[in-house]
């Protein structure tokens, strides 16, 4: 399974048992080779350039079912994300329509 050409990966374990992460000379993407139909996929990963908007998976391949942490630096906030998760916790959702007007 490759990994987005955004995503540099750092760690990545299948089944609790680490795996070496490879890389395909003809696309230069990076991944990791899965045998099964299941998987339970942890891997650790860095998108090194700013980005207005990217994807919830980072990797090449549609999931039924994700669950992802976004890790920020102190003092820094999600001002909103769009899509179809409900995330109540950025900040415009916070805020009401009479806040954004006071502004």
């Amino acid at each position: 399974m490759d990994s987005g050409s955004d995503l540099q990966l750092g760690q990545v374990v299948v089944d609790g048992q680490p795996r070496l992460i490879t890389r395909r000379t003809d696309a230069g993407a990076h991944g990791v080779e899965l045998r099964g139909h299941r998987i339970n996929l942890v891997a650790d990963a860095r998108m090194e350039r700013g980005h207005d908007s990217f994807a919830a998976t980072g990797w090449a391949h549609d999931f039924q079912n994700v669950a992802a942490t976004l890790n920020l630096p102190p003092g820094w906030d999600v001002f909103a994300i769009d899509g179809i998760d409900n995330v109540p916790d950025t900040w415009l959702v916070r805020w009401t329509l009479l806040d954004l007007f006071l502004v």
